[in-house]
């Protein structure tokens, strides 16, 4: 800054102090500027509940609880895997196969969109058993066989841990057998 005439300085600096003063009102009042914010579907209120579809994998030993899976053991990151099964269960109707597939589901606005839905979901979750079978094999005494899959809607809500489960909720189970 030392090349800076007087007045530069001076302006730059009351630019920057105007930056941060708006940063620090903007935390103050809570109000998000990002500019992401102004697309729903990346948008939320981070004072409420967090809503997503999680993946959850079975055991085949009863013994074992069922387990959140993870983007090391599919090989796919865990906000895809939300969005999309958000999208599948919420939408069926925009994705591309749906007119075949609620073709050959019962007749009825609600059978063929919910038929269309569970058929959907369940070539989701196959082919997330096949990516972590895939890793299975690669690392068998890290990762337990699965005798199904399942998708919750699960509700987090804000704490001093990130987010704590408030609920949860099965919408789908698949089984590879």
């Amino acid at each position: 800054m030392s090349d800076l005439s007087p007045r530069r300085k001076r302006v730059i600096t009351i630019a920057l102090a105007a930056f941060l003063l708006a940063h620090a009102f903007v935390l103050v009042v809570g109000d998000q500027h990002w500019p992401v914010m102004s697309f729903p579907m990346l948008s939320f209120n981070f004072d409420d509940e967090l809503k997503c579809t999680v993946a959850f994998g079975v055991p085949e030993d009863p013994a074992k609880p069922e387990f959140r899976l993870m983007p090391n053991q599919v090989g796919v990151a865990g906000q895809t895997l939300s969005y999309v099964f958000a999208k599948i269960m919420k939408y069926p109707e925009r994705n591309p196969a749906f007119d075949q597939l609620a073709a050959a589901c019962p007749p009825g606005d609600d059978a063929g969109r919910g038929c269309a839905r569970a058929h959907l979901a369940d070539g989701g979750l196959e082919f997330l058993y096949k990516r972590y079978e895939a890793q299975r094999k690669k690392h068998p005494d890290k990762l337990p066989p699965l005798r199904a899959m399942r998708l919750y809607d699960m509700r987090f809500t804000p704490s001093p841990h990130v987010y704590d489960v408030a609920g949860k909720q099965l919408r789908h189970e698949w089984s590879p057998r």
